[in-house]
């Protein structure tokens, strides 16, 4: 499964790819630039080695904790 196809599955909460260093190093890149809900970890077995991804609800829960933050504020002002 390529790192498309795995954002794409709404089904899929985690796979491994295996990639050579320069191509799992990439993946991390646009994970963490673009701010994607997945955690990555290289799988150091097997030739080449995988980089595992995990499907997270971070930034969910963060907006989550925001909202209930702004409720209570806005409470105070009623």
């Amino acid at each position: 499964m390529q790192l498309s196809q795995f954002l794409a599955d709404p089904t899929a909460q985690q796979t491994q790819i295996p990639a050579a260093e320069r191509n799992r190093s990439h993946m991390e890149h646009v994970i963490y630039s673009r701010g994607l809900d997945i955690q990555t970890k290289t799988i150091r077995s097997g030739s080449p080695y995988s980089l595992g991804l995990t499907k997270t609800m971070a930034s969910h829960d963060a907006a989550v904790k925001q909202y209930h933050s702004d409720l209570k504020l806005l409470n105070t002002l009623q």
